[in-house]
């Protein structure tokens, strides 16, 4: 049985299992396989995977807010509608349309929130350049050779010579980007992302965020990750992709050792 066949992780029958990039898919589209998401669970603990893969909890509203933003700055489409208050007719109209149309609720702030975040992006010299050419949300499938796992994702950008991801932020300093980048593992998102790229097309490409604070004046910058977040992500990602390998052969989807474990003390409390 192949890796990605194995049942019952996801629902749904694939388009298409080959390896490739593709225009036009949903998630619901791509074969079973891990993705960046996926790895950075499973390293947690396979439990947590496969736990989260069979429960799919419904988007925060940080995470709705970010699809609305990423598809107005990538792709042009407004899929947001400003609603009045729920209490009124108006509210209820609003409300049906939204469930109609499969729109987002927003509030009039957020709606600001939403267009001041992509009036940045879009005007910020860098950022424009990079999307002024190439296509948004590619759909990747490639498998990995040394274990035989299926992997999966989509990319935000690809541009003939980057690959650029878009993140909203709270602080898109070197300093304060950085930290979140480290926290959130985007090292082993790159790594996959470049890796899957130097697969299917043999294009070593730099992989790029673009990063827009939350917040007025929404401000931008483009980061590259530094050689030292390169080497954890390789390292982090061949580590989950062994595990999910030996996990898939084993059918079995442990949680935390057994055993008693040493607890990592924070370096600000020695």
């Amino acid at each position: 049985m192949a890796l990605h066949e194995f049942p019952d992780l996801e629902q749904g029958t694939p388009a298409t299992t080959s390896d490739g990039i593709y225009s036009g898919l949903t998630h619901a589209d791509l074969p079973r396989g891990l993705s960046p998401s996926g790895a950075k669970d499973i390293l947690k603990a396979p439990a947590i995977y496969l736990h989260r893969r069979r429960n799919p909890e419904p988007p925060s509203r940080a995470m709705q807010l970010g699809t609305c933003t990423h598809a107005l700055v990538l792709e042009g489409k407004v899929l947001y509608l400003v609603c009045a208050d729920g209490r009124t007719k108006q509210g209820k109209e609003d409300k049906a349309r939204c469930e109609a149309e499969g729109l987002i609720p927003v509030s009039q702030k957020e709606a600001d929130q939403i267009e001041g975040m992509a009036q940045a992006v879009l005007e910020h010299e860098l950022a424009a350049a990079i999307l002024s050419e190439g296509n948004a949300e590619q759909a990747v499938i490639w498998t990995d050779e040394p274990t035989g796992v299926v992997c999966r994702g989509f990319l935000d950008w690809l541009h003939p010579k980057v690959i650029a991801d878009l993140k909203s932020t709270q602080d898109a300093s070197p300093a304060g980007f950085g930290k979140q980048a480290a926290n959130l593992s985007y090292d082993i998102q790159s790594w996959m992302y470049r890796e899957a790229v130097r697969q299917i097309l043999g294009l070593d490409l730099p992989f790029l965020h673009i990063a827009v604070e939350s917040h007025a004046p929404y401000l931008v910058a483009v980061h590259q990750l530094p050689p030292e977040a390169d080497e954890r992500g390789e390292r982090l990602a061949r580590q989950a992709l062994d595990l999910y390998a030996k996990c898939v052969a084993d059918d079995d989807w442990p949680g935390y050792d057994t055993n008693i474990i040493d607890t990592t003390w924070p370096r600000w409390a020695a």
